[in-house]
């Protein structure tokens, strides 16, 4: 068996590259914004090229007369025969140059693996958690476009953009919801409460609904099986029934809602990730659930505080990433119930300040009735109130909004019955 690993390269597409720059600047930008001097598996390509960076900073012309005095001549002549390639091809060039860098990038990645693993005290979470970060990094685009506001006013300003973008904001069918509170693609949503408070019945309700309204949800449920949501769905469908006729009326109210449902138990970002990259292939998903923060198999990390950290940073960077809203369930410290005043604030998010820091919406959940609360200041009845309570909100406004909450179904219902558009 032959254990020498040939090195991956493409010579040919490299040379491309560099005679590409040679016939003007066009290329320049599209060429030099994307190809890095490392991302050359030879070293003289990368020292040619390297000085056509140079060149191109110091705003003189890429020739050889301006390479000729740091670069062999002779080289830069071979490279040129190159030059008849079609600027048309670039992108292909392109693509070549940084597919085989990647694969030169795994090899290496193999190496160090197995360079960890006969370290006498190996550890299987720190070589796993390196693996995911070098993978992140090379599965990724290496530069992010920059734009004048010319460039976007003449791309997304119109009426059509407005409209389809206002589209894309997750509306629930909760009046209340959808006015006050402004879902986009890419956001994190944290939705906490102490137990007992009605998350899990909330989250249900806001992916029912959004299902109604034609958006496809996800949920990871990692703390209840999905038979069992199954039984809280339905049964909120029909709040006026009892028993079976509940729930086999309410499985049919929901049958054909595009509603997805995995519960499996020990899951971590990269498997997160991996489960929605797979469904993304065959659903046009556009929300996704996790029930919840503190279920989630943490990274490699020094103490708690910065592994929730390392998760909501990947949950908010996974958002951007697929596109689409994320709502993150939390559970809150106990510091609420040492208070007068049991409302929960932003400071009361469990085990990390990084919770509030990474995402883009915080809501509580909060019944008064539990903490035996029967009225509020008006003398009306808190008995089935639940409290949402925005308490940050990057694109809208914060403050409360009311639902009734009924307990024996899971229901919750707006408390109000006036028309509104989401995200207005």
């Amino acid at each position: 068996m032959n254990d020498v690993c040939e090195i991956p390269k493409n010579l040919d597409a490299e040379k491309a590259i560099i005679a590409i720059l040679f016939n003007g600047p066009r290329s320049y930008d599209q060429i030099f914004s994307t190809i890095k001097p490392g991302h050359f598996s030879s070293d003289q390509n990368r020292e040619l090229y390297q000085e056509c960076f140079k060149q191109h900073s110091l705003g003189k012309p890429i020739d050889l007369i301006t390479l000729s005095e740091n670069i062999d001549v002779v080289y830069v002549t071979e490279c040129l025969a190159y030059a008849g390639h079609s600027y048309t091809n670039l992108e292909f060039y392109i693509d070549e140059v940084m597919r085989t860098y990647r694969l030169r990038k795994l090899l290496g990645l193999g190496q160090e693996i197995q360079r960890y693993v006969i370290e006498k005290n190996a550890c299987p979470e720190k070589i796993s958690h390196k693996i995911e970060e070098e993978i992140i990094n090379l599965a990724g685009k290496n530069t992010s476009p920059t734009y004048s506001i010319k460039e976007l006013v003449d791309q997304f300003g119109n009426e059509e953009h407005y409209v389809q973008m206002r589209k894309s904001c997750i509306a629930t069918g909760f009046l209340n919801f959808d006015r006050d509170i402004i879902v986009k693609p890419g956001d994190l949503i944290i939705l906490a409460g102490r137990p007992s408070m009605g998350k899990t019945a909330f989250m249900l309700a806001v992916a029912k609904g959004a299902a109604k309204n034609d958006h496809t949800g996800l949920i990871f449920s990692l703390e209840m099986r999905s038979d069992y949501l199954l039984h809280r769905l339905a049964i909120s469908e029909e709040p006026h029934k009892k028993g079976y006729e509940a729930y086999s009326g309410g499985c049919q109210r929901i049958y054909k809602l595009p509603l997805y449902i995995t519960d499996e138990s020990s899951l971590d970002i990269p498997k997160i990730r991996n489960r929605i990259r797979m469904l993304k292939s065959t659903l046009s998903l556009d929300v996704i659930f996790i029930d919840y923060l503190s279920l989630l198999d943490p990274p490699p990390a020094e103490n708690r505080n910065l592994a929730i950290g390392e998760i909501t940073r990947g949950l908010k960077l996974l958002a951007k990433e697929i596109d689409i809203p994320v709502f993150l369930l939390s559970q809150l410290n106990r510091k609420v119930e040492e208070r007068n005043l049991k409302k929960p604030q932003l400071s009361d998010l469990r085990d990390s300040g990084s919770i509030e820091q990474d995402s883009d919406i915080v809501l509580f959940c909060y019944r008064p009735a539990y903490y035996g609360i029967e009225t509020d200041q008006y003398g009306e009845s808190v008995k089935n109130l639940l409290e949402l309570i925005v308490a940050k909100q990057r694109d809208g406004k914060t403050g409360s909004i009311g639902f009734y909450y009924d307990l024996s179904s899971q229901s919750i219902e707006s408390l109000i019955k006036e028309p509104a558009v989401a995200g207005e």
